[in-house]
């Protein structure tokens, strides 16, 4: 909980988006920073978790900030984007699976979820189970970014993720393994100088769905 109240603000992220003329809204989840109600991720015990159900709940709360976007009227409510960090990048790929109206796409950058301690997880076969069923849902494309030094979620248990997923989907998808960055590259998307390892990768990935990734002025 102590961890959960300073929730990030992506404030790197956040702008790189914006000069590219996206609105970019950052909910926060039940439980995380001031928000009201209790924490609802929970994926229950190490011997047996339910990482479904903890995807699906993250995935709530996303569809909540999805449905006040739409109801904007400067929002394109036909092109929306999901990114998420760790259980928010497993969050957004249980969202895609959901197909909620105007999501086109999703990235999902170190998703995961039962990693209590650097380099332990308690469920990787469940976890792995979790992400193939995304992936057999969803129709829509994925970005997947993992850093070859992510203490969570290495590289080679990020890969076999990202295998289960890709055999069971329909839709189009790539995974790209970053350099190792800092001390863990677990922070990668939300480190200040991130944008300048996922950016690149992620104007590919945005060019391919045929959105522009000029960059304007800083936004106000």
């Amino acid at each position: 909980p102590e961890e959960r109240a300073a929730r990030p603000r992506y404030l790197t992220a956040g702008p790189w988006f914006a000069r590219r003329g996206f609105v970019v809204l950052v909910p926060a989840r039940r439980g995380y920073g001031q928000s009201t109600g209790p924490f609802a991720e929970g994926y229950g015990s190490c011997t047996r978790p339910n990482f479904l159900k903890a995807g699906a709940a993250t995935a709530t709360d996303i569809r909540a900030g999805l449905r006040w976007l739409r109801r904007q009227p400067f929002v394109d409510a036909g092109r929306i984007l999901a990114a998420g960090q760790s259980a928010g990048g497993f969050g957004v790929l249980a969202l895609a699976a959901w197909k909620p109206n105007g999501l086109i796409a999703v990235m999902n950058f170190a998703g995961g979820r039962g990693s209590p301690a650097d380099g332990e997880n308690c469920g990787v076969r469940e976890l792995t189970a979790a992400f193939g069923e995304f992936g057999r849902l969803t129709t829509i494309p994925s970005l997947w970014v993992y850093a070859e030094n992510d203490k969570l979620f290495d590289a080679n248990l990020a890969r076999r993720f990202y295998l289960a997923y890709a055999k069971n989907t329909r839709a189009r998808t790539s995974f790209i393994k970053t350099p190792s960055f800092g001390s863990n590259g677990h922070g990668l998307f939300s480190a200040p100088t991130g944008p300048a390892v996922w950016g690149p990768v992620v104007a590919d990935f945005l060019d391919s769905l045929d959105i522009d990734v000029s960059a304007g002025p800083d936004p106000i």
